[in-house]
């Protein structure tokens, strides 16, 4: 099945539904991964807040901590899978509103710190799903505008001039493209690359050479 970049392309709602109907609201709620003293507190928002309501600097923080979590303390099964289940069940409802708040970063390196090896065929069609959401997320209309990228991302991506005079890449486009590098097959690849280099805009074509 071919994969493509296609500026402009809304996420697949049939594809988010099904994550929905897969991940429902857990019961009990995600442990904090970095604490200090004999006290762990829990993120009781993920169990009583609308995901959709959630904003930008509180899912932040739960995705880096939490990350973190996952990476440094792989021992924790209790938390380790509050941890796992929590991330599917707000990714649909985060990855639908971060034309907002700059999640996008955040998902893609949460998911590939859970699958470091591959997408997993947790439901049957859950790689397609994965791939025309998160992996197709930076083709969202809201940061297109003329065949171009966005002056949303020109103007609050993370790039900058260090004392050099040398710019860093935007971590929104970066990672996007190294999900899809890291999570796709061969042929797969082939059909997203020929895609991404038909893209005509002069801000695209930059971030790709930078």
């Amino acid at each position: 099945m071919s994969f493509v970049w296609k500026p402009g392309t809304p996420l697949d709602e049939a594809a988010l539904d099904r994550l929905k109907q897969h991940f429902p609201k857990p019961s009990e709620p995600p442990p904090e991964a970095w604490f200090m003293g004999n006290k762990q507190n829990y993120y009781t928002w993920v169990v009583d807040t609308d995901p959709t309501e959630v904003d930008y600097r509180t899912a932040e923080t739960y995705l880096q901590d939490t990350g973190g979590g996952i990476k440094y303390f792989p021992d924790l099964e209790f938390a380790q899978q509050r941890w796992r289940y929590s991330f599917h069940y707000l990714l649909p409802y985060l990855v639908q509103h971060y034309d907002k708040y700059y999640l996008l970063e955040d998902l893609v390196t949460y998911f590939m710190l859970l699958y470091p090896e591959g997408i997993p065929d947790t439901y049957t069609e859950f790689r397609q799903d994965i791939l025309d959401t998160l992996g197709s997320a930076i083709m969202r209309p809201h940061f297109w505008h003329n065949g171009d990228l966005s002056p949303f991302i020109r103007e609050h991506d993370r790039t900058s001039w260090d004392a050099y005079s040398t710019v860093f890449f935007s971590p929104i486009v970066s990672s996007a493209m190294y999900f899809c590098l890291k999570y796709l097959k061969p042929d797969e690849i082939k059909t997203w690359c020929e895609s991404i280099f038909e893209i005509n805009g002069t801000h695209w074509h930059y971030h790709l050479l930078s």
